[in-house]
């Protein structure tokens, strides 16, 4: 199966995800711009930074961009959210963090999220170092209220957030693509079944098309036997009768031939056959009454076949007349049949 990645459906729902997540952080972001600039300081800075962010977002959406955007929306997420807990001295806005890694492990892969989950550790033990963060709970002096700056809370969100973020990535996502790959093979055995029906509807047609004209035909072959065994018959009209006569033998294959696509007759395998008389009788057929002309030249010791003549003899018919059929204003078709023996 394809990389998860490349899988069409996943491909799909990331970059609807994107779009929408994007025209929603961009009117809250817009609306907290506005808000700011009638609240100066940190607030106004964040709000400013993050409007700025999420705009650059959209114009990737716009450009269609959606890898990108994704992209671009976790990793500036996960910075402005590390320099507003900074700023704000608050390891509650740090939580936000844990939102951005479930949203990357849903718009990127897990090892993007990976990054993101380390690059915010990292930092949490660096605020810790530089005493923005505390380990434990600690009260403002002068007001004896617990600050909001520990990482009680912090940390475990961000781990917990970390590990639904690969449950989401190794189960949630690989089922929904397994899924498609499933559905995807069941349409394509239905089309297949759709079109095995298809294809033996017509077999029926054909072999009943094949039967009643056999039965037609046999009735003019008959006729045709006893007007050739005529005496009285004029040399013009005796060797008329026997063009017909070949004519309507070529009609009987090619109903054989019918017959054997509707299942309803074996391929006769016949040994012995004559494969001179097979080709002069193929090429009057075929050229008779055709713009070309043919030059026919037969080894005299030609060996005879095993195989179906009729088969055989479609085959030849087929060259001849995509022969003819490519000279507009008819030409001279060559057929050369001679024996080559084989080695390896």
């Amino acid at each position: 199966m394809n990389s998860i990645e490349e899988v069409p459906i996943i491909v799909k729902l990331r970059q609807q995800l994107i779009k929408w997540i994007t025209y929603v952080v961009f009117v809250l972001s817009f609306a907290f711009f506005v808000v700011g600039i009638f609240n100066p300081g940190n607030y106004s800075f964040g709000a400013l930074l993050q409007f700025i962010f999420i705009s650059m977002t959209l114009i990737l959406n716009l450009l269609k961009k959606y890898s990108l955007a994704s992209s671009f929306f976790v990793i500036f997420s996960t910075i402005v959210l590390i320099l507003q807990s900074y700023i704000q001295n608050s390891a509650m806005v740090f939580c936000s963090i844990g939102l951005v890694l479930i949203l990357s492990s849903l718009l990127k892969d897990f090892w993007f999220t990976t990054i993101s989950f380390i690059i915010s550790i990292l930092s949490l033990v660096i605020f810790i170092f530089l005493g923005v963060f505390t380990i434990s709970q600690t009260l403002a002096p002068s007001s004896n209220v617990p600050l909001a700056n520990n990482i009680q809370i912090a940390f475990p969100v961000i781990l917990v957030s970390y590990i639904y973020s690969f449950i989401n990535t190794r189960f949630i996502i690989h089922s929904i693509a397994k899924l498609h790959e499933k559905n995807k093979k069941i349409q394509e055995t239905q089309e297949l079944l759709i079109s095995q029906a298809r294809t033996e509807s017509i077999q029926l047609m054909a072999g009943g098309f094949a039967h009643d004209f056999n039965n037609l035909l046999t009735g003019i072959m008959g006729n045709l036997s006893l007007a050739i065994s005529d005496k009285n018959l004029s040399e013009t009209t005796h060797a008329c009768l026997e063009d017909a006569q070949q004519a309507s033998i070529q009609m009987r294959n090619l109903v054989l031939q019918l017959l054997t696509f509707s299942k309803n007759h074996k391929i006769s395998i016949s040994k012995n056959n004559d494969f001179r008389k097979l080709l002069k009788n193929t090429i009057k057929i075929s050229l008779t009454g055709r713009k070309s002309k043919e030059i026919v030249k037969i080894e005299p010791d030609l060996l005879e076949f095993d195989g179906d003549p009729v088969q055989i003899g479609q085959v030849i018919q087929n060259f001849l007349i995509n022969a003819d059929q490519s000279m507009d204003s008819g030409g001279t078709v060559e057929i050369i049949a001679e024996n080559h023996r084989l080695t390896e």
